[in-house]
């Protein structure tokens, strides 16, 4: 007998034990579009260091693409570590943070295309008296705060344990600045 006074039947306690045993695990599609992020990652990241070296990095270097793995791979590590903190139903920590991870690379090279990031950086250097090292990191986190502001918004909304969830975004935002500041400029 369950909780409810309903009787269980071996049929239904053998698909409560098999959904215990796969619940942990991504879909066959879900971990296809997954490992598509993670690929589309490594491109994005190679995309923008060849904007920050002026071209010397290509699309086939294999160095640039594996170091491009890093980054997701590691939000994808921060988000099975999220998964634990947060019971996001079928909303998945992992899809967000790598979304964030691109959409921060994407205005990244925008913003350099664009000549917008150069004349941004030299405001806040000027404006907060740092230099040129800090006004890049603080620049790093402006875009990827904007990323994760069009990406965790409605997630850290929807989810019962807000606290949680604040500071895995927190923690995502932090570490995406980081690795941008680190990986992308020429130093």
């Amino acid at each position: 007998m369950t909780a409810n006074g309903m009787a269980m039947t071996s049929a239904s306690h053998r698909g409560s034990e098999e959904s215990h045993h796969t619940r942990g695990r991504p879909s066959p599609v879900s971990a296809i579009f997954n490992i598509g992020l993670l690929l589309a990652g490594s491109v994005a990241f190679v995309l923008a260091k060849s904007i920050t070296t002026h071209g010397r990095v290509h699309i086939d270097d294999v160095e640039y693409l594996l170091v491009g793995l890093m980054p997701p791979v590691l939000l994808y590590g921060l988000s099975l570590a999220a998964d634990r903190l947060i019971i996001a139903g079928k909303d998945s920590i992992a899809r967000r943070l790598l979304a964030t991870w691109l959409l921060a690379l994407a205005a990244f090279c925008l913003s350099k295309e664009l000549h917008v990031y150069e004349a941004l950086r030299s405001v806040i250097e000027a404006a907060a008296g740092i230099g040129r090292d800090g006004a890049e990191f603080a620049m790093a986190f402006l875009l990827a705060s904007l990323a994760s502001m069009a990406t965790m918004t409605g997630f850290v909304v929807r989810v019962t344990e807000k606290r949680n969830a604040i500071t895995v975004s927190l923690a995502a935002l932090v570490a995406i600045s980081a690795m941008m500041h680190l990986l992308l400029l020429p130093r």
